[in-house]
């Protein structure tokens, strides 16, 4: 009976092990990410942004850079999607357990990776074989590489990366069903039929605004999807990014030509004395900060600024710009009254040509206070007349 104990005191101690190994299993490992970006000779930036998307949250980290170049060491529990931010330049990366990324990237954008990370390098020496292909030769590679692959979630990370030069759903989803279950993710596979859908007509038609909600600098709301009656123009823009922060300029512009908010009363009274037709538009102005160094930087660049102001959580990946393929600045967006896209990242006069063709209001607030005084008048002169 007494030896019996140690057997049970072993059998229990192999069931605890077991457990520890079956719980770490999933626990983070550490990855490290070092690069360096070409300078701009006419902007300097002492950070880039780091935007780190485990398929659950993003973590937004700024990290110093030295010339252009940085260092972070961070930690992964499976194939996570970073994106990095500095100047013009966004490049995307995939980060798994234990991986060594290194990178060097030019002005142009052109990457040369370094380091023992072999996903990125593995997909980057594929993309640069399909480049030289045609379209019917780049088909019958992917689709080899993707039954080759079957069991790695690399194939099904070069087909999402391949979408778009292929431009063939039924080819992509043939593809797609070659690879095993267990080498696409759950997220993988949305993320791909998202982009299906982005591409084919008739979601192009079809495009609403995402059922969002988004805190504005008032300390209000603002649901995108909601019932309004007028147009929506969307600024995008990133402290990191001074193109951007210089377009916010043009919402004054803007709201004085098509007699917007408080330019309303000046634009119906100039147009009065000129004789003309033209009437205040019905459109509403926001812009969206993706990232500012704090509320009150983000403050002060939109203070006194027209329109409706927003800072997102995510970046890019905020569903606002992923769900339009949004992933450069600066950037805009044109939607109708109804939330339906109508048209984005357009400037100059093709900018002017949208804005013209937003809805006008057909009584404008000024016009409602003097028809209501000139009513108030008359009856006020008939009463006395009695």
């Amino acid at each position: 009976m007494n030896m019996r104990k140690p057997l049970y005191f072993l059998v229990a101690l192999t069931m605890i092990l077991c457990l520890v190994a079956c719980g770490n299993k999933d626990a983070k490992q550490n990855f490290r990410l070092s690069g360096s970006f070409a300078q701009d000779s006419l902007q300097t930036q002492d950070s880039v942004l780091l935007l780190i998307d485990n398929h659950e949250n993003i973590e937004r980290i700024m990290l110093p850079t030295e010339k252009g170049s940085f260092s972070y060491q961070g930690a992964v529990e499976a194939l996570s999607e970073l994106t990095l931010a500095y100047q013009k330049q966004i490049l995307h990366i995939y980060a798994t357990p234990g991986a060594q990324i290194s990178f060097q990237c030019d002005q142009k954008g052109k990457v040369e990776w370094a380091g023992t990370d072999s996903l990125n390098i593995w997909l980057q020496e594929h993309d640069d074989k399909m480049k030289s292909l045609g379209q019917t030769e780049r088909k019958h590679y992917l689709d080899s590489m993707c039954r080759a692959e079957k069991h790695e979630v690399r194939g099904a990370l070069l087909l999402r990366e391949q979408m778009k030069g292929i431009n063939d759903s039924l080819f992509v989803r043939r593809c797609l069903g070659s690879i095993k279950v267990e080498a696409k993710p759950t997220w993988l596979v949305q993320a791909i039929d998202e982009e299906l859908a982005r591409y084919s007509g008739s979601a192009v038609r079809n495009r609403r605004l995402p059922r969002e909600v988004l805190k504005l600098s008032t300390d209000t709301t603002y649901a995108l999807l909601e019932s309004r009656q007028e147009s929506l123009l969307i600024f995008f823009w990133a402290g990191y990014n001074q193109a951007s922060v210089d377009s916010l300029k043009m919402l004054t512009q803007i709201a004085q030509n098509y007699g917007l908010y408080d330019y309303e009363d000046e634009f119906v009274e100039k147009n009065s004395k000129d004789k003309t037709d033209k009437k205040p538009h019905r459109l509403e102005l926001m812009t969206v900060c993706l990232y500012a160094a704090d509320s009150a930087s983000w403050h002060q660049k939109v203070d006194g600024l027209p329109g409706k102001h927003a800072w997102v959580q995510g970046g890019f990946a905020h569903p606002l710009l992923s769900s339009f393929n949004i992933s450069s600045l600066p950037n805009n967006l044109q939607a109708d009254r109804f939330g339906n896209l109508q048209s984005s990242g357009i400037w100059g006069s093709q900018l002017t040509h949208w804005l013209d063709n937003t809805p006008i209001k057909y009584s404008s607030t000024r016009s409602k206070i003097n028809s209501s005084k000139t009513k108030n008048k008359s009856i006020s002169t008939s009463l006395k007349k009695n």
